[in-house]
């Protein structure tokens, strides 16, 4: 017995590339054959550990008579794990390094999680109810909680069903495949009641203004040749956004969301098919380009049915106390406007999102304006607009 107990520890130390460390083990030969391990505590390499309630291994049948231990099915129940996540590095939308930080991410995650499938192809390895915390480059963390999951590894492919809940989603479910070497794949991952404040501490700002109790359900569909080129299409429902900067707060409601996106190391380029919101009514769609090498980041905006009353004070906010912003709204105070376009170029997206850098043309009926200096107040108005760096114009106002 103690020469099958020191087999089977060697085997899952092979298995897992850690060490092992338990209270209990049993072995159980019906109603078939397993081993049970209990209150464990597992040290991989990196120095990150998990602990477990139990861990039950199947053995094959046929190699187990023959005095060898080869797994069959190995089932972790309640692991609990915390690490720290990209050495407190944050992310900033637009910087080139990204893309390798989350290829390490990926591969550290992939082999953290998947040791045991990845080093036995054909092996069931189930996770039962478990628990990660990691710790961000703020003071807040993100944590996983019933995790439930299912893992196989068969023809290269690391194939792959989990779901859990999470402090920043209420459900998330992710499945598909992907091939460790190469990171090619392709899978689903689904995202009810999203929190997308919660990860703030994970992103570096780059726009002048924050989320807070915001909600919405994600689905991103995504495929992968290799970590150089990822494509995804996501779709969002069931927006409700707040939005705060140092001043003032504003609320963006019923909203919907369609984009496909492609990422290559040169560039990263995003198709808005369909932005929607009840509060602020509009209907948006466009491209937003980023050249990584450059760096420049270029975006084109069409909308339709935008009004003026329910947009000003979302803009305001969003613009962060901009002047050129705060401008146009003490000028045009109400309307409607049938169809608008933006467009713009900067070197970064906060570069970009300055009123100065970005020309908008649209047509506006039943306007109010206010005519600073002689102080008139316009009403009906109605005419083609322009601001250009800033400024406002009109050459067919009435």
């Amino acid at each position: 017995l103690e020469i099958a107990k020191q087999n089977i520890l060697s085997r899952i130390s092979n298995t897992t590339g850690g060490k092992l460390v338990y209270r209990q083990l049993d072995l159980h030969w019906f109603p078939q054959p397993s081993i049970v391990i209990k209150t464990a505590k597992l040290t991989l390499p990196n120095h990150q550990y998990f602990s477990l309630s139990s861990l039950k291994i199947y053995p094959k049948i046929l190699p187990l008579l023959k005095g060898e231990v080869q797994f069959k099915k190995l089932e972790v129940i309640e692991p609990r794990s915390q690490f720290s996540l990209l050495d407190n590095k944050r992310l900033r939308a637009g910087d080139i390094e990204n893309q390798a930080i989350l290829r390490q991410l990926t591969e550290r995650i992939i082999n953290t999680l998947a040791k045991p499938a990845l080093s036995h192809p054909g092996l069931d390895y189930v996770i039962r109810d478990g628990r990660i915390d990691i710790l961000t480059a703020g003071s807040s963390r993100l944590n996983f909680e019933n995790v439930n999951a299912q893992l196989r590894y068969l023809n290269d492919r690391l194939h792959l069903n989990i779901n859990c809940k999470s402090n920043f989603g209420k459900e998330m479910v992710l499945s598909g495949w992907v091939q460790p070497d190469s990171l090619a794949g392709k899978g689903q991952l689904q995202i009810s009641q999203f929190q997308p404040h919660m990860l703030t501490d994970f992103f570096v700002a780059v726009v002048p203004f924050q989320m807070t109790d915001s909600i919405m359900n994600l689905t991103i569909d995504c495929e992968s040749d290799s970590p150089h080129l990822i494509q995804a299409d996501l779709k969002i429902s069931g927006v409700s956004l707040k939005i705060q900067n140092d001043s003032d707060t504003a609320e963006i409601t019923g909203g919907n969301a369609h984009a496909a996106i492609k990422m290559t190391p040169r560039n990263t380029i995003i198709s808005l098919s369909e932005l929607s919101f009840d509060t602020p009514q509009m209907e948006v769609s466009g491209h937003l380009f980023v050249d990584h090498n450059g760096p420049e980041v270029g975006l084109e905006l069409s909308g339709i049915d935008i009004h003026i009353d329910a947009l000003r004070k979302s803009a305001r906010v969003i613009g962060g106390g901009n002047r050129g912003i705060e401008n146009i709204f003490k000028i045009i105070t109400g309307g409607r406007v049938p169809v608008i376009t933006v467009s713009g170029r900067g070197r970064s997206l906060s570069e970009l999102s300055r009123i100065e850098n970005l020309t908008v043309k649209g047509a506006m009926v039943e306007g109010r304006i206010n005519i600073p200096g002689p102080e008139l107040h316009l009403q009906h108005v109605k005419g083609n607009v322009t601001i250009f760096k800033g400024i406002l114009r009109s050459d067919s106002m009435q």
